[in-house]
């Protein structure tokens, strides 16, 4: 299966909340987690489905591309050039970019924590990424 269509697989949930959610003026997409994995959802969730409000909560101002790193250390290339901001998604994209730390989500009510900040939402996507924890690690 090509990438492009599990992406199209995966977003077609997300294409009928329109549908699903009458009372709404449009659905409403979370996704937490701004790396590969996340920032790649929303920006192909807008891409399949225009109508849809997609809200990336993200901590970092900066995304860096690690697998490519290798070439950073041998001189290639350099680490800027793998640093991207979030502004690129917000403004091609269409895509509200939230910067923080999530506290919780209330899956019940389809809540997301943020803060003081409360975020309503139709579906949830979490991508927080991996995070070693390397006093764990023997």
């Amino acid at each position: 299966m090509q990438r492009r269509d599990f992406l199209k697989l995966a977003a077609a949930p997300v294409a009928t909340l329109g549908a699903v959610t009458h009372a709404q003026a449009r659905a409403h997409v979370v996704v937490i987690g701004g790396g590969f994995g996340g920032a790649t959802a929303a920006k192909y969730l807008r891409e399949f489905s225009p109508n849809t409000k997609i809200t990336l909560i993200e901590p970092n101002a900066t995304f860096i591309s690690c697998p490519l790193s290798n070439r950073v250390l041998h001189g290639g290339i350099s680490l800027r050039e793998l640093t991207r901001s979030y502004d690129g998604l917000v403004a091609r994209h269409g895509i509200e970019w939230v910067r923080g730390l999530v506290d919780g989500v209330d899956t019940e009510k389809r809540i997301v924590s943020v803060g003081q900040t409360k975020i309503a939402y139709d579906r949830l996507i979490v991508s927080p990424g991996v995070e070693f924890v390397y006093d764990k690690l023997d």
